[in-house]
């Protein structure tokens, strides 16, 4: 499917209802910005809704939740050696 023609208009908002972009699902149709961008209503796996337009969820600008992105960051390791000397 060609990004374009989404974010152009050229298909209708209903054919994204239900699709998929990374976590986020598309739930509804939300209206328009005060830019005449169209927003969707998306809802991430963990269960949290959010508002955003429609095409930073098709070009995968916005792909989580921030609580989804949290936990990613939260379970990385730093590879610093434990041993390793500070800087002055």
């Amino acid at each position: 499917m060609n990004l374009d023609l989404l974010s152009s208009g050229a298909l209708n908002v209903v054919d994204i209802i239900g699709k998929r972009f990374g976590r986020w699902t598309v739930i509804s149709y939300a209206g328009k910005d005060k830019y005449h961008n169209k927003l969707v209503l998306v809802q991430c796996d963990c269960g949290t809704q959010k508002v955003h337009r429609l095409y930073n969820v098709e070009v995968g600008e916005t792909h989580e939740c921030i609580t989804c992105a949290r936990k990613k960051i939260k379970g990385r390791k730093n590879n610093y050696p434990k041993d390793r000397k500070r800087r002055c």
